[in-house]
Formats: C-alpha cells, structure tokens, sequence
C-alpha cells in the first residue's frame, strides 16, 4: 500500500500502513481526513471504501485543495474543503458529515510549503527565516 502520493509524485505518506490500518476501513464507512497534504492517505482509504462509502478532506493550502481536486475530479465519494483542521466540526457540518467512523490528522511540517527562497530548512523542526 506504500507508494507514491497521487498530487505530488515525489512525495511518500508518512505512516501510510498504519493509519489505515488503524482507521479500520469499512467499506460504507464515513472518514476525515484532516490534514489532506498530497492525497496519499486520502487514495489509500479511498481505494477500501466501497461505492457508499464517503470522505471529506480539509487543507488550509489552496494549492493542496487545488491539486487534489484535478487528481480526484472523477472521485464522487470524496469532498474537499479548503479550511484548516481547527475549523472540521463546522467544516464536516456544512460538507453534509454530521457522523464518521474515523478522522486522522497528520501533524507536522512539510517541507514542500518550506521551500521559498527566503527561508533555510535547518531540520524538521527548525526554519531560520533569512
């Protein structure tokens, strides 16, 4: 199940398996995925859920959301929602998901959204801004 996330092809989920596994995914089951990033973890579920399953996916990143709505336009059982994840409950609400059977974030920074020309990346949990 570990591959190559579908928006961005040099990026791999972090804990993939493990999340998945530990959502326990039912295939009418209802998910959030908090922290949408690059969609690995969103295909992943996706690709177990069955045909009334659902999801819906927040990023604060419009270019996330952007991306992930491109790579997963044909994707009926999947909503995307441009808020971050301090805003699920209202953002689940309007979305039409007053019920779930799993929500998972993934916290951290990515570096992808650190690569500016004025920022150094230290270490994962260092940024000197220059």
């Amino acid at each position: 199940m570990i591959g190559k996330d579908p928006v961005s092809q040099g990026h791999e989920s972090v804990m993939l398996e493990e999340v998945v596994e530990a959502l326990k995914i039912r295939p009418g089951g209802v998910y959030v995925d908090g922290t949408f990033g690059r969609g690995g973890h969103t295909q992943a579920i996706l690709s177990q859920l069955g045909p009334e399953g659902s999801m819906v996916a927040f990023d604060r990143d419009p270019d996330a959301i952007r991306a992930g709505r491109d790579v997963f336009a044909m994707e009926s059982r999947l909503k995307l929602v441009h808020r971050p994840f301090s805003e699920l409950a209202q953002g689940c609400h309007e979305a039409g998901f007053d019920q779930g059977d799993g929500i998972f974030l993934i916290l951290g920074s990515p570096h992808h959204n650190l690569i500016l020309p004025h920022v150094v990346l230290v270490s994962s949990m260092t940024v000197l801004w220059i």
